[in-house]
C-alpha cells in the first residue's frame, strides 16, 4: 500500500471531503427527486387500478 494514499496533504484531503458532501448532496437531491415524482405516479396510478 502506498503510504501518501493513507495520509494525503491536508489541503488535498479537505478538498476531496468538500467534493465528496458536495456529490453526496447532489445525489440525496436527486434521490428525492426520483422518489418524489415515484410517490406522485403512484398516487395518479392508484385510483385508476380500483377504479378497473
Amino acid at each position: 500500500m502506498i503510504e501518501g494514499s493513507v495520509n494525503p496533504p491536508p489541503g488535498r484531503q479537505k478538498r476531496s471531503l468538500a467534493a465528496q458532501a458536495r456529490k453526496l448532496a447532489l445525489a440525496r437531491w436527486t434521490m428525492r427527486r426520483a422518489g418524489d415524482r415515484r410517490w406522485r405516479d403512484a398516487n395518479t396510478l392508484w385510483p385508476l387500478l380500483d377504479r378497473s
